[in-house]
């Protein structure tokens, strides 16, 4: 199956998932972030779009419209904690080097890496506004020309179609979203968006599903 990889390793290394993982010790354990790589590279499959500005320490990097390398680029940054869900999923986070007001989360089933949903808490038209880590400005709600204001972003969550839209990881990752709300100062408010991932379904960014 396509993006699916076992992590037997992780039942074997870790006896009690029932407390959250530190920053570091998911993220430096090579295998399980192959794995994990490889398993976005198969959800996202070939779609496009205009979700994530890659960043360089200093500047913006070369863009790209592939939306599993965007992802990448902001699950691979900087780790979060991994830690079992309310509805039994293991969530792995991370945030963008140098710009953790974006960040990236995916559900999988304990033990194994295959993805079940996705998450990304980014800004609409981010490849015009936002510039590093820009303090939310004090009442301003406004999202101009589609585009998100300074402190409101935008969460949007990822399945494969609509059959697979599930409402407890739903919670799982609004869940996650909101824990980050109320730790970073920058966010006031996250407006919500679910899509999916079938073949030809199009995303709000005016990107398109290739079919696989």
């Amino acid at each position: 199956m396509q993006g699916k990889y076992l992590l037997t390793l992780l039942v074997a290394a870790s006896p009690c998932w029932a407390a959250a993982t530190s920053h570091a010790a998911w993220y430096d354990n090579r295998s399980l972030r192959t794995h994990l790589d490889e398993a976005i590279d198969g959800f996202f499959g070939r779609m496009h779009g205009n979700w994530v500005v890659p960043r360089g320490k200093y500047r913006p990097l070369k863009s790209t419209r592939n939306l599993s390398r965007q992802f990448k680029e902001v699950f691979d940054g900087v780790p979060g904690q991994s830690y079992p869900t309310s509805s039994g999923h293991i969530l792995y986070s991370g945030c963008q080097a140098h710009n953790c007001g974006v960040a990236a989360a995916v559900l999988t089933d304990p033990g194994d890496s295959r993805i079940n949903a996705a998450a990304l808490i980014h800004w609409k038209c981010a490849g015009k506004d936002l510039p590093r880590d820009r303090r939310a400005e004090p009442g301003t709600v406004a999202r101009a020309g589609g585009c998100d204001a300074p402190g409101f972003p935008t969460l949007t969550l990822f399945f494969r179609d609509k059959s697979r839209i599930d409402a407890a990881m739903s919670r799982d990752l609004r869940q996650w979203a909101r824990a980050r709300l109320r730790t970073d100062r920058l966010f006031k408010h996250l407006a919500v968006v679910v899509t999916t991932l079938s073949p030809f379904s199009r995303n709000r960014h005016g990107g398109k599903a290739t079919p696989r």
